[in-house]
């Protein structure tokens, strides 16, 4: 009965990828599609799915925003529910207490976090890696007072410490919607010749940049503003498979980069490639919220 209660909530519009190699139906969609293919496993765990398509809804549904709080208010306070979203600022709705959000976002409070990742990319080749440590990435503006500001004072920062270290290869660019194919070729080929890439938090709390680096065969270097935002930290040791940096330590990156042995290096790669696609694809994604509910 909820999912046709929340039909109109569900609305997909046709944008151009993001990012650039994205192929098929983005997380919020994927999992719907999921979540329907499982309902008789997700009506044992006690939890009913809100099917709420929050990215596509707070870029082109805002007119309806009013109206999904309204059925919010609406829901059956006896039964526990959850949500799953991709969006920064999702979910910023009033809910009961009694609701669960699974958030890719990590913009807001109260939130469990799960991977931000998309379809994955596609003809990986195995490179020789010669470069230590890279960035090829954007700088976003300068806004005050909000994440972005955060996000630009972590990149800029990051930068400022690494710009005279010998081996790291640092590409960055002012954001643009528009990835040209030759910074496109670039981004997947200097990452794929890094053992580290270095993955400083966007506007929102993660970056697809991490799953993106693991997918390229390069040592997520992640740079967190106060608390990590982490996926299944109760199943995964996050040190195991990508270096965690806390902003206020980023005058040591270097070193904290380079104290790190080959042998432990090679550890970590032979993790990600066994960890990954159970915790990183958009399936096994699905799978661990299952598993969480349970």
């Amino acid at each position: 009965m909820i999912l046709e209660k929340f039909e109109k909530y569900r609305i997909v519009t046709q944008t151009n990828p993001y990012p650039f190699y994205h192929q098929g139906k983005y997380l919020e969609e994927y999992f719907y599609d999921y979540y329907v293919k499982n309902i008789d496993k997700f009506k044992t765990t006690g939890y009913e799915y809100i099917p709420v398509f929050w990215t596509e809804l707070y870029l082109g549904g805002t007119h309806l925003l009013n109206d999904l709080q309204q059925d919010l208010n609406n829901l059956d306070k006896s039964k526990k529910y959850f949500t799953v979203s991709q969006h920064d600022d999702a979910p910023h709705q009033q809910f009961y207490p009694n609701v669960i959000h699974f958030s890719a976002g990590g913009n807001i409070p109260n939130t469990i976090p799960i991977p931000l990742v998309c379809g994955s990319i596609q003809n990986i080749k195995e490179i020789t890696k010669d470069i230590f440590c890279s960035f090829v990435g954007s700088i976003t503006q300068n806004i005050p007072n909000t994440w972005g500001s955060v996000s630009h004072n972590i990149r800029m920062k990051m930068l400022e410490v690494l710009v005279n270290k010998e081996e790291y290869v640092l590409k960055p660019k002012h954001w643009s919607n528009d990835i040209k194919v030759e910074r496109q070729n670039l981004f997947i080929e200097t990452t794929s010749r890094s053992k580290f890439t270095l993955c400083p938090r966007g506007y929102g709390a993660t970056s697809f940049r991490l799953y993106e680096a693991m997918q390229l065969g390069s040592i997520p270097v992640y740079i967190y503003h106060n608390k990590p935002f982490i996926p299944f930290a109760n199943k995964i040791n996050w040190n195991d498979i990508a270096v965690l940096v806390d902003f206020k330590d980023i005058d040591n990156l270097d070193s904290i980069l380079k104290s790190i042995s080959n042998e432990r290096q090679e550890h970590m790669l032979t993790n990600i490639k066994e960890i990954y696609p159970k915790y990183f694809t958009l399936e096994g994604m699905c799978d661990n919220i299952l598993d969480s509910l349970k």
